[in-house]
């Protein structure tokens, strides 16, 4: 499994809590940030590896999952916290600022060959580059879904049809649509056109 997300699991803030949360059981016990990851890089049996993460880098503070975490800068990222972010999120909503290739996401794996690619919806270029993958390597994509990234990924008027249809296609191409609440999952199937499911925050 492959988790290409804007979030990664990490005890650092509520939603990176909640994925540390859910794969615990899936990709290993918590362990500190600073721990040897490129030991996974010398592994004989990499069948071996059931979990993959592929994201922001971790905070440094926080605990991570007993799994290769890889860090994936997206273009311009550096924007989104300038005055010039809405500029960036409108320009990327129209397409105009590329995505990491293909290549460069699979030199990053190595020789691990994800069978389902896991995403949080938020941050375009992440989900964006989830569905991308998932298309190309002809895998199912999991979205797990808290809020509506349309509301918080502000762009210029002119650019909001083309955020409401970019964020339609990805959910729309999921496998699986793991949405937060009923509420969450009416909400987007009216929106959308598709149904969800209902995934409850996992407790502690």
């Amino acid at each position: 499994m492959l988790v290409l997300s804007d979030e990664v699991p990490q005890t650092v803030n509520a939603g990176a809590i909640l994925l540390h949360r859910l794969f615990a059981g899936y990709g290993g016990q918590a362990k500190p940030a600073h721990f040897e990851r490129d030991n996974f890089d010398i592994l004989k049996d990499k069948s071996a590896l059931r979990l993959f993460v592929v994201g922001p880098n971790p905070h440094p503070d926080a605990k991570l999952l007993d799994c290769p975490y890889r860090e994936l800068r997206m273009p311009l990222r550096r924007l989104e916290t300038s005055r010039f972010s809405v500029h960036k999120r409108s320009l990327q909503a129209l397409g105009f600022i590329p995505l990491p290739t293909h290549r460069a996401l699979l030199k990053l794996l190595g020789d691990f060959r994800p069978e389902v690619i896991v995403t949080v919806m938020q941050g375009t270029p992440f989900i964006c580059l989830a569905e991308r993958t998932a298309r190309k390597l002809n895998i199912p994509l999991v979205l797990i879904v808290h809020d509506l990234n349309e509301e918080f990924e502000q762009v210029f008027p002119w650019a909001n049809r083309a955020l409401f249809e970019t964020n339609r296609r990805v959910y729309r191409s999921a496998a699986r649509r793991l949405c937060v609440s009923p509420e969450m999952t009416e909400h987007l199937e009216q929106r959308y056109g598709v149904p969800g499911e209902v995934m409850y925050p996992n407790r502690s």
